[in-house]
């Protein structure tokens, strides 16, 4: 008998087979190969070979019963069928990136930066960094919480998550060019020197902020710090920072100095704090012989690094005139 025609047979037990479903190949396998036995057995006596045909006549109506015990004897021995392994839930984990050393920037003299248990502004405090603490060491974990980018740092008080806006990468003393910085200031087109903190200008103890779009407004502003009175200057960030530190760079005799501030014989504007960790450019103008020198202009440029270059930052200008 083929096994075409034991498969017939087969088909007519569902129930069964629903049942015994993960030894169901093995148990067909088995029972056609007994079949085969049976199939070319001789008859007892006369030797003569029983056909295929016949012993599917004598045998098919005892096939439900031997597929059945032959399925509940693969039960009993091989046991339950292992369970599936479970499948992981996927949970969102920090991004790791490689370890890097960070400065505390853009925080008050008076002020710390809070390291916390969780990169959420209210989670418990593990650490307070001073304003002006340097080379802290990441972890390597960083995420996105809303529009804040968080980065883990270790800590004397253990790891913790800081807000990465008052942070800047440490960098040695030897990867800040500052001709290099001057050279792109002086071609006038200051917009894609800035990065995404923008410029904050800081004008004698008044602190503004222009994103790269806003240098270019028409829209004028009082300068010189607050209580100015008379000695207020009415302008636009061009006419104010832009075209007078373009006019200072143009100069031949224009002084150039990295990590230390040049001043005129009066200057009055003084480092702020939340800079002291950044690296800068200070640019002075002189003056005049005509005016003996008291018509100086000098501008301190801060810069900091980034995954493109170093970015402009923030700005301090200075000047006196007669």
């Amino acid at each position: 008998m083929s096994n075409v025609v034991i498969d017939a047979e087969l088909t007519h037990i569902p129930i069964v087979r629903a049942l015994f479903r993960e030894y169901w190949d093995d148990a067909i396998a088995e029972m056609k190969r007994l079949y085969i036995r049976c199939a070319v057995s001789r008859e007892p006596g006369s030797g003569r070979v029983v056909s295929r045909e016949r012993d599917h006549r004598v045998l098919s109506s005892g096939v439900r019963s031997l597929i059945f015990i032959a399925l509940v004897c693969l039960a009993c021995t091989r046991g339950p069928a292992p369970p599936a392994p479970p499948v992981a839930t996927p949970v969102a984990s920090p991004a790791v990136v490689p370890k890097a050393a960070f400065d505390v920037v853009f925080v008050g003299a008076n002020d710390v930066l809070n390291v916390r248990a969780t990169p959420t502004a209210d989670a418990a405090l593990v650490h307070a960094l001073a304003h002006d603490a340097r080379g802290v060491r990441a972890t390597g974990e960083e995420t996105v919480v809303g529009s804040a980018r968080w980065v883990k740092l270790e800590t004397p008080s253990g790891a913790g998550w800081a807000n990465a806006s008052y942070l800047s990468t440490a960098t040695s003393s030897t990867s800040f060019v500052a001709e290099e910085m001057i050279g792109a200031l002086a071609k006038g087109d200051l917009a894609p020197l800035l990065g995404p903190r923008g410029l904050y200008v800081f004008d004698y103890g008044t602190e503004r902020h222009f994103a790269a779009a806003a240098l270019a407004s028409a829209q004028k502003s009082k300068w010189n710090g607050p209580g100015c009175g008379e000695n207020c200057r009415e302008g636009t960030f061009h006419e104010i920072i832009g075209a007078p530190l373009a006019e200072v760079l143009a100069r031949a005799d224009h002084q150039l100095a990295t990590d230390r501030i040049l001043k005129g014989g009066n200057a009055s504007a003084r480092p702020p704090a939340k800079l002291a960790n950044l690296r800068y450019v200070s640019v002075l103008d002189p003056g005049t012989v005509a005016h003996d020198h008291l018509d100086w202009r000098a501008f301190t440029l801060y810069f900091e690094p980034s995954e493109s270059g170093w970015k402009w930052v923030a700005i301090v200008p200075d000047q006196w005139s007669p």
